[in-house]
């Protein structure tokens, strides 16, 4: 019987051996089409969205497809929309924003032929996240973004910044009682223990305990941290600490800990597909509900992990959710400036209370359920009670609203005391208020330096949008520019110039392009910058690099020669200050004309009248100030993360490290990148002490006769308020009002058609407007 077994098991093995090679090169293939698939596609066809009917996320509904039918036919991949949208030459293309490689490409035709194997663990989220180190949170920010009141009502604990304050309430007033620093980066969540023994923070990877008398540190929790711990909670019988985390934009994950012994979770699992912005438990401690930024709401039964209800209405992040009394109704607020109360059991929406202009960041339903307490982006606070049910979409009242007052500056969060009777509300700016359940000021809490008033709002002489463009890396200059070639000799030229004539940079404007023309005997002016030889003096303090921009390495002096033919001109160059000692980011300066020209702010992205999921910018930073509110205070400050630069929203979604529907709109360690890195690690500041104000901007040529199908480079300067200047030309936008005459690409570059007559291209760059005019004389 053996010998037989053996030879059975040899039959199998020069069977099936052949076969192994070619199943693992299978799986590798199903694995990496998969990836491929989350990273560009799961944006549009994912969790949250399923544009054209089509959602992504199991060969199923691949096979099921969407609006135009199924995406894949297995085993062809000449006949899969999923392969053949992605050629370059396809109308409609996919993604839309974007060409995927070549090897990206080949890898989901190879699955598609072999198939389709799917391959989930290709899709979860990798075990340990990248090492992160923090810097120090900017002492200058002091956003309020954690409260918790102490079980008997008498105490407030406050996150401010990375600052840990206790504060003992009385009747009329609050005083300090202890301080800390509690975590390198913002105190994002806290929670008080149902016995009030114990204090927990929550901030990056890190749950921290404290003990609520002192202040004194207790027991640590990193483990198993992916990202901000954005909300914190106990059970009601203080047994178990539920901790919200995960990524940006990643998946959002509910940690329950025991909480006298919190060195592993006892639980985790996957609760949203975004940040999950706040968890509470049901007063009996059988339930917990989470908002997500997937824009949805969930009931779960903690011991088994399993969702009891999904709450679907929002159009935006979900940014605040409360129980009622026995658990039987949930309120939402929102970013899509939406609050709701909902019936668990039925699912459906019952009230629509307010009517605000701006997200509602933070909601709280305590004591018997008789008063629900709300506050803005805005400041406004609200109390509402005696609400009324209504099924579908009524007009009429739906309950007693009572504004209790407005925060000078945002309003992140609401906490209110077990029993209903206090609220507080912490700003964005610092500044915290109490109020009694019948909105009596009790007290107002200032940090110890606010931050400084917000800037008057400018304005500019125009802001008319400059029109769609596709806009490029400012650092990777696409391929040389190769026009058809200069149509002159050397010989032609009486003499050459140069714009500009004298040249000065700074460690501010480290960077100014500069254009060679060639006056030609007939008259014409003809742009050779393509052409000439640049020569840079010994020991000049500058480079000159690929593009023929003039860039600033040290302070000093030294002079730039451009040759063409016999004929030279001499550029005198001076650098003042320490190029690498790069000033402080504004807001206004560098960050704005950066966005604008990575495509954020165009209209058909984030300045859509409606926004792009929950984040909307003014068409061409025409309005500065609220584009700022935008990015740094709404969505409870998701945006942005100056103690972690790189794990936030602004640097991971345009770099396309997180999805991203725009695709990637500059590169790593880019010029782009690294403004919106300094920036957000000086404290993201609107403007910096003495900033010159922009006050216009100029192009060159400004008039110019050309010959049929020449080329010529634009030069865009902005004019400050200081007398400086800088070269603006990568981050301005460009048009012209007849394309058949003069074409201008992105970049600012014309070239000029077969036609006589006039054209006029124009150059906008943050709400200013610069004209060329163009004359194409008859032959």
């Amino acid at each position: 019987m053996s010998g037989s077994w053996s030879i059975r098991w040899m039959l199998l093995w020069v069977v099936t051996a052949p076969l192994w090679p070619a199943a693992a090169a299978g799986n590798a293939t199903a694995h990496a089409a998969l990836r491929v698939l989350q990273a560009e596609c799961f944006s549009c066809h994912g969790e949250t969205k399923q544009k054209g009917g089509l959602s992504l996320l199991s060969r199923e509904l691949i096979l099921r497809g969407g609006d135009e039918g199924p995406a894949a036919v297995p085993g062809r991949p000449e006949q899969s929309r999923l392969v053949t949208f992605l050629n370059e030459d396809s109308d409609p293309h996919m993604p839309p924003r974007k060409q995927l490689e070549p090897a990206q490409i080949r890898v989901l035709r190879d699955w598609v032929k072999r198939g389709m194997v799917w391959d989930p663990s290709a899709l979860e989220e990798e075990e340990a996240p990248a090492p992160r180190e923090l810097v120090p949170w900017p002492a200058a920010l002091q956003p309020v973004l954690a409260l918790a009141w102490s079980p008997d009502s008498s105490r407030l604990a406050v996150g401010r910044g990375s600052v840990l304050t206790l504060y003992a309430v009385g009747a009329t007033h609050a005083v300090t009682v202890h301080q800390v620093t509690a975590h390198p980066d913002a105190v994002q969540s806290l929670a008080w223990s149902p016995d009030g023994r114990w204090i927990v923070s929550g901030g990056f990877r890190r749950v921290q305990f404290w003990s609520a008398d002192a202040l004194q540190p207790g027991r640590e929790i990193t483990h198993g941290l992916r990202g901000r711990v954005t909300a914190l909670t106990f059970s009601p019988d203080g047994t178990t600490l539920v901790a919200a985390d995960g990524g940006n934009a990643r998946a959002g994950y509910l940690r329950l800990w025991d909480a006298a012994d919190a060195a592993q979770p006892m639980r985790s699992w996957k609760v949203h597909a975004d940040t999950v912005f706040a968890v509470e438990y049901s007063r009996d401690g059988t339930r917990l509900v989470t908002a997500g930024g997937d824009q949805l709401i969930k009931v779960w039964e903690p011991k088994t992990q399993t969702e009891l209800a999904v709450l679907e209405g929002h159009t935006a992040q979900v940014l605040a959710v409360a129980f009622n009394t026995n658990a039987t109704q949930v309120v939402s607020g929102g970013a899509d400036r939406q609050l709701k109360v909902w019936d668990i059991a039925t699912r459906e929406k019952i009230v629509t209370l307010g009517n605000s202009s701006a997200a509602w960041n933070t909601v709280a339903w305590p004591g018997d359920g008789a008063a629900l307490f709300a506050a803005t982006d805005s400041g406004a606070v609200y109390r509402y009670t005696q609400l009324k049910s209504h099924t579908g979409e009524q007009s009429s009242a739906t309950a007693e609203e009572r504004h209790l007052g407005t925060l000078p500056d945002s309003a992140p969060l609401l906490a209110a005391t077990a029993d209903g009777r206090r609220v507080a509300v912490g700003s964005q700016n610092g500044l915290i208020r109490l109020w009694d359940g019948d909105g009596k000021t009790i007290a107002e809490i200032a940090p110890a330096t606010l931050a400084g008033p917000e800037p008057a709002r400018e304005t500019h002489p125009e802001s008319q949008r400059a029109g769609a463009r596709t806009p490029k890396s400012p650092q990777t200059r696409p391929t040389k520019w190769s026009p058809r070639g200069i149509p002159v000799a050397s010989s032609s030229a009486r003499s050459l110039s140069a714009e500009p004539a004298q040249l000065e940079l700074s460690a501010d404007s480290p960077r100014h392009g500069v254009i060679i023309t060639a006056d030609l005997k007939d008259g014409l002016a003809v742009d050779v910058t393509e052409g000439v030889r640049f020569e840079v003096s010994r020991r000049a303090p500058f480079r000159v690099d690929a593009t023929g921009a003039v860039v600033a390495e040290r302070p000093g002096t030294g002079e730039l020669t451009a040759r063409w033919g016999d004929k030279r001109v001499q550029i005198p160059v001076t650098v003042r200050g320490d190029p690498s000692q790069a000033p402080t980011p504004s807001f206004v300066r560098d960050v704005l004309p950066r966005l604008n020209q990575a495509g954020c702010a165009s209209g058909g992205c984030h300045s859509k009248p409606e926004g792009q999921n929950g984040f909307k910018l003014s068409v061409f930073s025409y309005d500065p100030q609220a584009d700022f509110a935008e990015l740094v205070r709404e969505g409870r400050g998701r945006r942005t993360f100056p103690s972690a630069p790189e794990e936030s929203l602004l640097v991971q979604k345009p770099l396309n490290t997180v999805p991203h529907e725009g695709g990637q709109r500059f590169a790593r360690d880019s010029e782009t990148h690294r403004i919106l890195v300094r920036w957000q690690q000086a404290g993201m500041p609107y403007t910096v002490p003495e900033e010159p104000v922009l006050q216009r901007i100029t192009a060159f040529p400004a008039e110019r006769r050309y010959a049929k199908g020449g080329t010529q480079r634009l030069l865009i300067r902005a004019h400050y308020s200081d007398g400086s200047l800088r070269d603006v030309t990568p981050l301005a936008a460009f048009e012209s009002n007849d394309g058949e005459l003069a074409r201008v690409d992105s970049l600012g570059r014309m070239t000029l058609g077969s036609q006589t007559g006039q054209a006029v291209v124009v150059a906008r760059y943050m709400g200013f407007v610069a004209a060329a005019q163009v004359l194409v004389p008859a032959d």
